[in-house]
């Protein structure tokens, strides 16, 4: 029995040691860990002076445990705040969602790594807004809903934005170039953007014989993976030369 405990011993130490090891050279040489204690976040600095440093990593660990059991408990309480929140936008009292969003962000403190326990509330706020016609609002509150991972988020705003891209086409082929750039403006303000996008852009620059910016639009693009953006930008050059040569007539 006591050569069972012995070998679990020695293993366990150096499993441990393994562990540490690691931690030694994918963290700085502080680590530190976010704890929220007691309703406010305490910064838990741990030295790593040693791989050695059982004490130091133990302490690491607990904070850790404790951090993943205070987002597991704020995260069974936002769950029936979240399900009386869609109830409440389903039936069409969206004033009231953002008044009950901004109420739990002033009632709670959340950290950055909750965002998935908090993304929801935004994602809510945003819809409310946009149903209320505050498209300024609506889109802020999405994209940092997004912004935070949440998918809901992303897939409203893949929709405006391919929404507004359309309209902007609309804008271009009409010859109304000020119009499709203003409508652009909108869908960029969703968080997205696509090579489609600038390439319209910079034709509604040309256009306008703004030819720098259409560069500047094309460029763009050809980042984005545009596969027409290089005979774009060798056309742009031949309109820029066309139309010096008709100015200077």
């Amino acid at each position: 029995m006591d050569m069972v405990v012995t070998v679990r011993k020695v293993f366990s130490c150096a499993a441990f040691r393994f562990l540490v090891f690691h931690f030694y050279f994918i963290a700085i040489p502080h680590l530190r860990v976010n704890a929220q204690i007691m309703g406010y976040e305490s910064p838990v600095e741990i030295e790593v002076t040693s791989i050695y440093d059982a004490s130091a990593m133990y302490g690491y660990l607990n904070a850790l445990r404790e951090a993943s059991y205070i987002d597991q408990q704020l995260a069974r309480e936002m769950k029936p705040i979240l399900s009386d929140l869609y109830d409440r936008y389903n039936a069409g009292q969206y004033q009231e969602c953002i008044d009950r969003v901004e109420n739990i962000f002033r009632n709670y403190t959340f950290y950055t790594r909750q965002r998935n326990i908090y993304s929801p509330l935004n994602y809510v706020r945003g819809l409310s807004y946009l149903q209320l016609d505050n498209e300024v609002s609506g889109m802020y509150y999405l994209v940092n809903s997004m912004n935070d991972g949440n998918k809901d988020a992303y897939n409203v705003l893949n929709r405006y934005f391919a929404s507004y891209v359309s309209d902007a086409r609309k804008e271009l082929d009409a010859g109304r170039y000020y119009k499709c750039i203003n409508v652009l403006g909108k869908a960029y303000a969703t968080g997205l953007h696509s090579f489609t996008a600038y390439e319209i852009q910079g034709k509604a620059y040309e256009g306008l014989h703004d030819f720098d910016n259409a560069k500047k639009f094309y460029k763009l693009a050809k980042k984005q993976g545009s596969p027409y953006a290089s005979q774009l930008l060798k056309d742009l050059k031949v309109s820029k030369r066309q139309y010096e040569r008709g100015i200077t007539k």
